[in-house]
């Protein structure tokens, strides 16, 4: 088998990231257990769902906001001097991934379980996402149905190392390589009972609260369908002459299907933001997943250089599609999004941010943190 067939735990290194078959109901039973102790902070809460102009919002209160840090972007933990992820608590871990990447239960969780999956070693939450970033997190997206691997060291019988995690729920970017070695394919997994995201914000003005490279995983919230959900990619398009061009700062070229390429959402009604999606195959590996995030992101690559923008942007993910979007900011005075956010799912800490919220012009901010979908408005902003 060559790479281009590796199934999808299995990443390009070679490294296996199958999980145990009882991963889930030891995590939550290690969630359950650190809420109790009073070291992890969750709590229920009841959403609020509303429609303005079109786009659909849920905000839900959540006393885990109100503990959680979040660095400035100039903090020196944002360089790899510091921080949670260099010498994780071994109580939040939950398994090891080889040599590349720890997976910990998010300490401010939002969702029970809450994974963060952050490199061992420090790489800048402003890098790309590369094909061990997916393959990692499609082992934990997929990980009712896994099997056992000789690669992954659960905790019980995990060796503590100097390791980059955290305990908090942010992104980071990094590219590490692995030295484990397979026992062997794993068959390709079927579908997990509980449909799980990934998300990843590149960059402080994607609303990432840390600087080492994480990306979250937890079920998919079901207030109303996601955006996008709604993306349409079976349309066949001739392939962009500017896809002749080099792609724009040496991103390697995405796959294609010969002279076409499968059509990109970006103008989904209601969305007032610029936004990228693409429906995937069924239970995409981590190399689909790989080349449909290139593809995605040559598209927010050329827009952000076209218009002089930061290369800052969030990505979502599940089974079934996968969205980028570009941003140009975190937020203001305090009231920001995140990936979930800028999808509609809104947490907040408490009254006083929710009708922020409303102030800022719920949609419009949106835009605001975004980019307009009318390049007119990039200069008659409501905060510009």
């Amino acid at each position: 088998m060559d790479d281009d067939e590796a199934p999808p735990h299995l990443s390009k290194t070679g490294a296996d990231f199958s999980l145990p078959a009882d991963f889930e109901a030891r995590a939550v039973a290690q969630f359950d257990k650190l809420i109790e102790q009073g070291e992890l902070f969750y709590a229920q809460s009841k959403g609020e769902v509303i429609d303005h102009a079109g786009f659909k919002f849920e905000f839900r209160a959540s006393p885990s906001i109100v503990k959680k840090p979040i660095l400035a972007r100039d903090a020196p933990e944002r360089r790899g001097q510091g921080g949670p992820f260099l010498n994780p608590d071994p109580a939040f871990v939950v398994a090891e991934l080889g040599d590349s990447y720890v997976v910990e239960l998010s300490k401010y969780a939002m969702y029970r379980p809450h994974y963060v999956l952050h490199t061992r070693h420090f790489a800048p939450q402003t890098d790309d996402l590369d094909m061990v970033d997916f393959a990692a997190a499609v082992a934990v997206m997929y990980s009712e149905s896994a099997g056992t691997s000789g690669n992954v060291i659960t905790n019980g019988s995990h060796r503590h190392h100097h390791a980059n995690g955290t305990n908090g729920n942010h992104s980071t970017n990094g590219t590490n390589g692995t030295n484990g070695e397979t026992m062997g394919p794993p068959p390709p997994p079927p579908a997990a009972k509980t449909q799980r995201l990934m998300l990843y914000n590149c960059g402080y003005d994607a609303g990432a609260s840390q600087g080492h490279k994480h990306t979250q995983v937890f079920e998919i919230p079901k207030p109303f369908p996601l955006f996008p959900s709604r993306a349409d990619s079976t349309e066949r398009k001739p392939f962009p002459p500017f896809l002749s061009l080099p792609p724009p700062s040496g991103l390697p070229r995405a796959r294609t299907d010969g002279n076409t390429h499968i059509g990109i959402s970006s103008c989904l009604p209601g969305v007032p933001f610029r936004h990228y999606a693409l429906r995937l195959p069924p239970r995409p590996g981590a190399e689909q997943m790989l080349d449909a995030y290139r593809r995605l992101l040559q598209e927010v690559r050329l827009l952000q250089e076209l218009h002089g923008l930061k290369a800052a942007y969030n990505v979502v993910a599940t089974a079934e599609w996968m969205c980028l979007i570009p941003r140009r900011r975190g937020g203001l005075d305090g009231t920001g999004a995140n990936a979930l956010g800028m999808l509609g799912v809104v947490w907040v800490r408490d009254g006083d941010e929710r009708r922020h919220w409303d102030q800022l012009g719920l949609s419009k901010h949106l835009t605001y943190l975004g980019v307009p979908k009318d390049e007119r408005k990039f200069s008659t902003d409501h905060r510009d």
